[in-house]
């Protein structure tokens, strides 16, 4: 939905933006944009565990055929295909988006491996953008590279409404909002561990929005802890805004991702985030202390604790949603791939063609594909 987001922007921006698929099967297709143009290579390419090497080899004809101005590359899935192009007589520039991290946590031999091959991918890249600060200087220590840029995803995709939430003190009851896949990966185990802790000495109430295949050993977790009665699993919601206007905190317990998009909306709505050190996304976020907090623990006693001081901190204020979301709207976002793509593309060959292009008022030449 981001990738599809910034192409419905750029395209209304005067942008030619063409989608360069391997199907046209899967379940974005009625979310496509109508300004936006998609093409599906033939024969076409599902995605399997070895679609990206298919990919690879597809991606210089359709290429040559579309003849873009910039090849756009929405994640890390992708990093894979910029060394297609490099052989290309009429090049696109390769813009790469940083979604994870390069390679897994830990040390040891296969994460170096890791690294070194996709180190390996990027050296074909003409840019890198990474979606936080810290994710952009694990890239730029991992190539060595300087064309490394730090754009936030627009994780907002209305316009933005001015107010202002009033800061909690001291709650006699808390309730508390989380959301996802019941999955390993978002470890709600955590958040209902946590939320019991937090009941021996308030009145809490956690509920979890998603469903997945952790739902069994969640709703056994809830049974074993006597939490019934403080913690439900609601499941799938397809928005939820309703739920976060009888929300005082959005808990985030993941035990990683690239940028998790549920607490942009909590404080898009007003409702601060409290979340484990899960991304380097949550510290560009939560700059403002009375927005949220990252609590670097995996102990349910610890991180309750630190999670009840914060909502007893006396002094806290109001913070803007409007201000503190910002930098995560559609707008914003896609402005600035708008300018990246404009100093690539005017910095080489035909660049400035294209400039007078634009100054006389004409449809913008660069085209994107992705």
């Amino acid at each position: 939905m981001i990738a599809l987001r910034l192409a419905a922007r750029w395209a209304r921006e005067g942008r030619r933006v063409t989608i360069l698929c391997g199907t046209l099967d899967g379940p974005l297709w009625s979310a496509v944009p109508l300004e936006v143009h998609v093409v599906a290579l033939q024969p076409e390419i599902g995605r399997s565990a070895f679609s990206r090497l298919r990919l690879r080899r597809a991606l210089p004809a359709a290429i040559e055929r579309l003849r873009p101005d910039v090849l756009f590359l929405p994640g890390n899935f992708h990093l894979v295909l910029a060394g297609a192009v490099r052989r290309l007589k009429h090049r696109p520039k390769v813009v790469a988006k940083i979604s994870n991290p390069p390679a897994p946590a830990g040390k040891g031999p296969l994460r170096r491996l890791i690294e070194n091959a996709w180190a390996w991918c990027a050296r074909d890249a003409d840019w890198l953008v990474a979606m936080s600060s810290g994710l952009a200087a694990d890239v730029r220590q991992l190539t060595h590279a300087d064309t490394v840029s730090v754009i936030h995803d627009p994780n907002i995709a209305g316009p933005l409404v001015p107010s202002q939430t009033a800061p909690i003190h001291a709650l006699d009851r808390l309730h508390m909002v989380a959301a996802g896949r019941l999955v390993a990966q978002k470890d709600f185990a955590l958040a209902i561990r946590v939320t019991a802790e937090l009941s021996k000495s308030r009145d809490v109430r956690l509920t979890i929005y998603g469903e997945g295949p952790e739902r069994g050993a969640l709703e056994r977790l809830i049974r074993h802890l006597g939490a019934q009665q403080y913690v439900t699993l609601a499941g799938h919601s397809t928005s939820i805004d309703t739920a976060l206007r009888d929300a005082d905190l959005m808990l985030v317990t993941s035990s990683y991702e690239g940028g998790p998009a549920v607490a942009v909306e909590a404080l898009a709505q007003g409702v601060p985030v409290i979340a484990t050190a899960c991304s380097h996304f949550l510290a560009d976020l939560l700059v403002d202390p009375d927005c949220g907090a990252v609590i670097d623990t995996r102990h349910a006693d610890r991180f309750a604790a630190a999670l009840d001081d914060w909502t007893m901190r006396p002094g806290r204020r109001a913070f803007s949603p409007e201000s503190v979301t910002r930098p995560y709207a559609s707008g914003p976002s896609a402005r600035s791939y708008l300018d990246l793509f404009d100093r690539l593309v005017e910095g080489g060959e035909g660049g400035r063609a294209r400039k007078e292009t634009r100054r006389r008022g004409e449809k913008d030449g660069v085209c994107c594909a992705f």
